[in-house]
């Protein structure tokens, strides 16, 4: 079980620290923690810039401390309880950058007896997770699809899932504000990929077999595919492309 404590005012810091694994906090009194916290292995500051926490001389040796950036002060806490979820999960990925700061849950009822989550874990390159959820916890985890190549642009993720009703797995990537990439059939970006849910390609994908092309692409020259669902009737995957200046469209 995971034991949590929330206080604004940090009257009750000293008590609570005695016993705590991990700290949120955005502003506490620092003086002397590893005597303070002997449990201590991790620090989050849930907030963006560090500056007043400078310089690091307080900081115990054995204590991670990490920073998500541009986390505004009103969402803070949001953030916060997110992490203590993921973290109680065992998901140890944390994602920090603004635009990509998401990530997706996709069940998928294909498989009697058991409960199968596919984790979006968004960063500089999308990847895709699944594991067994059992009651609260992710058990055998395993990653199925990376992006490739991973890059250091900040924007234009697509990163949506969707299964359709034969239990095929759709995952759409944008360009990653890289036009010419989504042009490119042996590069990840701008495109839609089609898996099954254990990560296999499809046999029937359409460039199975075409030299220089990558399998697992379903689609190509996407810009950024912020949404994607099934038609209600006709049971096919629909996407929304993001485009700037009133230029959305369905797919």
């Amino acid at each position: 079980r995971l034991k949590i404590t929330l206080e604004d005012d940090g009257h009750r810091l000293n008590e609570n620290l005695k016993t705590a694994d991990v700290l949120f906090g955005w502003n506490f009194d620092r003086r002397n923690l590893a005597a303070r916290a002997p449990n201590l292995r991790w620090i989050h500051a849930p907030g963006a810039g560090i500056n007043h926490f400078l310089p690091f001389d307080w900081l115990p040796k054995n204590v991670v401390f990490t920073n998500n950036r541009g986390i505004h002060g009103s969402r803070a806490h949001e953030y916060a309880i997110m992490a203590i979820l993921m973290l109680n999960n065992r998901v140890p990925e944390m994602v920090t950058h603004q635009r990509a700061g998401r990530w997706q849950q996709c069940f998928n009822s294909g498989i009697e007896g058991k409960t199968l989550l596919v984790v979006g874990l968004g960063g500089i390159g999308t990847e895709v997770a699944r594991g067994v959820l059992k009651g609260h916890q992710l058990e055998n985890v395993q990653v199925i699809f990376r992006m490739a190549p991973k890059l250091r642009t900040g924007y234009h993720f697509g990163s949506r899932m969707v299964f359709d009703r034969d239990g095929y797995l759709f995952i759409t990537l944008g360009d990653r504000g890289e036009m010419e990439r989504a042009q490119n059939p042996g590069d990840h970006n701008g495109s839609v990929i089609r898996l099954h849910d254990d990560g296999r390609v499809p046999k029937d994908n359409p460039f199975v077999g075409k030299p220089g092309w990558l399998p697992e692409k379903y689609t190509l020259g996407n810009r950024n595919m912020q949404g994607a669902a099934l038609h209600p009737q006709s049971g096919l995957v629909w996407t929304h492309e993001h485009g700037p200046q009133g230029g959305d469209e369905i797919n």
